[in-house]
């Protein structure tokens, strides 16, 4: 987000620069980063804009772009988890953009499920692999868990196996198979063990502050369901659990990555695979 943000200040040139994000969460975190170098955004986020209309950095939402129809006069429109730019609401805001806008894209996974090619872009620029960001310090290691699974059921239970720290959870997050599963995992840390957990999904409000909590060590597991795999900041979580099959290994590795964020005292993060991912998909995220 921040490399995104000083590119587009740095692109500006007459025409303004936007950045697309699909998560709230990342726009928030993006419309403070251009704050704080002086400068006030252009905010197309829900049902208004705001901002100067003049401003040379604009801040928008996929969903927005796509759902309000809204031309984009921009010189460079610089893509988060650009992945996903061959979904319909990605192509719409791609569709938005005038003829010779130059597109960017910033993406730890560039690859789709479903084979989609992301032909928006004509040149792939290869950053650093995993073992080099942990080697250079950038990233936390990891070591993964796979229990046998037997049958289509969880390996283990979430809630009995959580690792812990003397009496304390290590702090982290699960993956859910739905949010009925996400609520009653989070329910059962509560009475069970009685450790401070909460369920986030795309409908629970105000899901900026319960992130804030989680890592001011408000919150000590986050339960949710397709909602935290990627782009969240959730750099305090040590363990990444998941209850629930994984349809690409893409998404994995974004799941990986929300609790390889460096935070004081972290010296190691872990991975908790209750479905037989790791076997079915082929990949170890150590």
């Amino acid at each position: 987000t921040l490399i995104a943000a000083l590119l587009a200040d740095c692109a500006s040139t007459g025409k303004p620069s936007g950045v697309v994000t699909h998560l709230s969460e990342i726009n928030r975190d993006l419309i403070e980063r251009v704050r704080a170098h002086g400068i006030e955004p252009r905010v197309l986020m829900g049902a208004h804009s705001e901002g100067p209309s003049d401003a040379l950095i604009w801040a928008i939402s996929e969903q927005t772009a796509a759902r309000r129809d809204l031309s984009l006069p921009l010189r460079l429109c610089i893509r988060d988890e650009c992945h996903r730019v061959s979904s319909v609401s990605g192509q719409k805001v791609i569709d938005s953009c005038l003829p010779d806008t130059i597109h960017i894209g910033f993406t730890a996974t560039p690859a789709r499920g479903d084979g989609k090619p992301l032909t928006t872009y004509q040149v792939l620029l290869p950053g650093p692999q995993v073992s080099e960001l942990v080697a250079a310090g950038r990233i936390a290691p990891m070591r993964a868990f796979s229990p046998v699974r037997v049958g289509k059921g969880l390996a283990k239970d979430p809630v009995k196996i959580w690792p812990v720290v003397g009496d304390r959870p290590r702090p982290g997050i699960v993956f859910a198979h739905s949010v009925a599963h996400s609520e009653e995992l989070a329910a059962r840390f509560r009475s069970e063990r009685g450790w401070i957990a909460a369920h986030l999904d795309a409908k629970t409000p105000n899901r900026a502050a319960a992130i804030e909590r989680f890592n001011a060590g408000e919150i000590d597991i986050l339960c949710n369901w397709r909602l935290l795999q990627e782009g969240a900041d959730l750099r305090r979580s040590e363990v990444t659990m998941a209850a629930t099959e994984i349809g690409h290994v893409g998404i994995q590795q974004q799941m990986c990555g929300r609790s390889r964020r460096l935070f004081p005292g972290k010296a190691m993060s872990y991975f908790w695979d209750l479905c037989n991912n790791i076997h079915r998909l082929g990949h170890h995220p150590d």
